[in-house]
């Protein structure tokens, strides 16, 4: 976090850490989620509760395992018959 404090002006300070097996794809339905919270443009700064923050990146997390359960599934379907 150091290197991201180092330029801005706003300290920021790590509230929670989540372990997923779909970072990226995690990261990407939050950010749509809060896009309109973006308090400086072109930087990733949101003015969000904590507590809806969490629930949307469960809720994210969840979604994406699902998604990617389903298309394994119908891959697996699709060689195997």
């Amino acid at each position: 976090m150091q290197n991201y404090n180092s330029a801005n002006s706003d300290k920021m300070e790590v509230v929670m850490v989540y372990e997923t097996k779909c970072a990226t794809e995690v990261e990407d339905c939050v950010i749509a989620q809060i896009k309109k919270h973006r308090y400086k443009k072109r930087k990733d700064f949101y003015e969000v509760n904590v507590d809806i923050i969490k629930e949307i990146i469960n809720s994210c997390d969840k979604m994406t395992l699902k998604y990617k359960k389903k298309i394994i599934s119908k891959i697996y379907y699709y060689f195997t018959h």
